[in-house]
Formats: C-alpha cells, sequence, structure tokens
C-alpha cells in the first residue's frame, strides 16, 4: 500500500552521526519537524537550525519550497539561514587572510540561495561586500568570491541597482579596464556592468563615462 500523499521518506544527515530516517508530514509545521530531529540528536536550540538539500545547490527548505521534496531525498541538518548569514558577515571581516577567504568562498556558493540571501541582505550584507569592492585591499580568489557573492546577491532582485555608489562602478570598471586582470576577475566585473545597464537608465550613463566600447571589443577578441 503506498504512503499517504502528504508523507514523504527521507534521510537527514548530520556531521558525525548516524543518519535519522524519518516520514515527514508534510501537513506539519516544518519547525516541529525540525524540533524532533534535533532532539534525535541531542541537539538543543533547534530554532537555530533548518534543513537543506544534502546533494545539488543544497537549498535551504522553507514552508513554501517543502512541496518540491520528494520520496528518498537526501537532507542535512544546518545551521538557520540567520545564524549562517550572521556567522558570515563577521568572518568576511575579520583579519585573518584565510579566514576571510574561506568565508567569501562559502558566501559565494550560499548567496545563490533565496533564503539565506534575504537574510544576508537584511543585515547590510551587500553594504559590506561594496565597501570591500571599494576599499581596493582584495585581490585574486578573494575579490573574485567577492565579486561572485555580490552578483549572486543582487541577481535575487531584492536590492534596487540604483543604490549602487559610484565609487563601486569606478572600481569594477577598474578591473575591466586593466590590460592584465585575472580571467574570473574580469568575467565576474563583466557581469556586474551588464547587469547594471540591464537593470538601471541611470546606471547606465555613469558605466558608459567608465567604459568605452573599444575597451569591450578588446575583451571580446581575447
Amino acid at each position: 500500500m503506498p504512503p499517504p500523499v502528504d508523507i514523504v521518506k527521507v534521510a537527514i544527515e548530520w556531521p558525525g552521526a548516524n543518519a535519522q530516517l524519518i516520514e515527514m508530514d508534510q501537513k506539519r509545521a516544518l519547525s516541529s519537524i525540525i524540533r524532533e530531529v534535533c532532539d534525535g540528536w541531542s541537539l538543543s536550540g533547534s530554532e537555530q537550525f533548518a534543513l537543506r538539500y544534502a546533494d545539488g545547490p543544497q537549498l535551504y527548505i522553507t514552508e513554501q519550497s517543502r512541496s518540491e521534496i520528494k520520496n528518498g531525498t537526501i537532507l542535512r541538518l544546518a545551521i538557520s539561514p540567520a545564524r549562517a548569514a550572521r556567522q558570515l558577515l563577521e568572518r568576511i571581516q575579520s583579519h585573518g587572510i584565510d579566514a576571510r577567504l574561506e568565508a567569501l568562498k562559502e558566501l559565494a556558493k550560499l548567496s545563490a540561495d533565496p533564503t539565506f540571501a534575504a537574510e544576508f541582505i537584511n543585515m547590510e550584507g551587500i553594504g559590506t561586500l561594496a565597501r570591500l569592492v571599494e576599499s581596493g585591499t582584495h585581490f585574486g580568489e578573494m575579490l573574485a568570491f567577492t565579486l561572485t557573492a555580490f552578483l549572486e546577491l543582487m541577481d535575487h532582485g531584492i536590492v534596487s541597482w540604483d543604490l549602487i555608489s559610484l565609487s563601486f562602478i569606478k572600481q569594477i570598471a577598474g578591473y575591466v579596464n586593466q590590460p592584465m586582470v585575472d580571467v574570473s576577475i574580469l568575467q565576474r566585473s563583466l557581469a556586474i556592468l551588464e547587469s547594471m545597464v540591464l537593470n538601471s537608465h541611470s546606471l547606465y550613463h555613469r558605466v558608459a563615462q567608465e567604459i568605452t566600447v573599444g575597451q569591450l571589443i578588446g575583451h571580446l577578441q581575447v
């Protein structure tokens, strides 16, 4: 006999522990399910946790998206989007170079998740990333991850491109104008400039003042 339509059988993982196999009642509040899962591993403060997919983009599961969970799906318990955003915001501003690089790498990946993005943006995260770019002190991988995270966050459409500062535009244009810039930084910078001109009439003119058609053609011919 097939299981009820509102029940999905899933496995939930947690580092260092045996996976829990549960029958998830889709009519039951997600917070209640997470509390029960936390109890199974003797974890306190269930409100600080959330469920994410273990494979693929590893998106956070919300009340709105939970209907997409299929039988046999592997999930994992993770810190909540708000907690993850708060921790990453602190780490990307740390003085330790290695810690900041790892945080930006993780942020670049998580920023594609709309649930995480909303929390990070609410904490003025985009402004923090913009200031890191404007400072001109980030290079190589660190800068590439910063630009990736910025673009992913802006692509959610939560923040208007019209709020981007002129100093940020100049810094991004500067990367494009550099003759020997790293290809990953160039690609992300061009993508950011493209989004600016497509999403904001006022930014179109500002970008046009910083980048010439000849410079763009030069990159296209590489």
